[in-house]
């Protein structure tokens, strides 16, 4: 079951390494660094050039390039995700500057919501349909994203592996083996 779910997550730029003590799931996102510096730079260098030049809403434009890689890392999916087994605990972190962790015993559900995006080509012709499906973990307050898998078919099947390994994951290692994940 491990292989299947690493090939799928390959195919979507994920890699998953499943030892003794944790498993990771990791997706590379070098852009959000140069992302990060580009915006830090020009931001930078408004609040600079209207302090010298005197123009006060200048500073607002500035302060408001400098936040625009900290939104984006608000809503992007988490490019880390580590179920840690000796510690009962889940880390999510996303881009650079947010960082979440949640006790095993905090997850109340795991849950994936599926949307299908369609390309209409033409009257006489039906388009392409991407299927996107998005995981979350919930806890009593909020839910919190956890993955973000997209393929041109739908994968029901792989989308049930991918609840079962979750459940497991999250389940089992926490001792709740009478309370299933729906």
């Amino acid at each position: 079951m491990i292989a299947s779910l690493n090939q799928l997550l390959k195919e979507q730029g994920y890699t998953l390494n499943s030892g003794m003590d944790s498993t990771i799931i990791t997706r590379s996102i070098t852009g959000s660094l140069v992302m990060i510096l580009v915006f830090t730079i020009i931001g930078g260098l408004t609040i600079y050039i209207s302090l010298d030049v005197g123009h006060s809403y200048a500073h607002f434009i500035g302060f408001a390039l400098m936040l625009i890689p900290y939104t984006i890392d608000k809503r992007r999916f988490p490019n880390l995700v580590v179920f840690d087994r000796n510690r009962k605990e889940v880390r999510l972190r996303s881009g650079f500057f947010f960082k979440k962790t949640l006790t095993f015993n905090e997850v109340i559900d795991v849950f994936v919501d599926e949307s299908v995006l369609s390309s209409d080509t033409s009257p006489f012709k039906e388009g392409n349909k991407d299927y996107i499906y998005s995981f979350y973990l919930t806890e009593p307050s909020k839910k919190h994203k956890l993955l973000r898998l997209q393929y041109r078919k739908a994968m029901d099947e792989e989308v049930k592996a991918f609840m079962d390994f979750f459940d497991k994951s999250l389940n089992y290692q926490a001792g709740n083996l009478h309370k299933p994940i729906q």
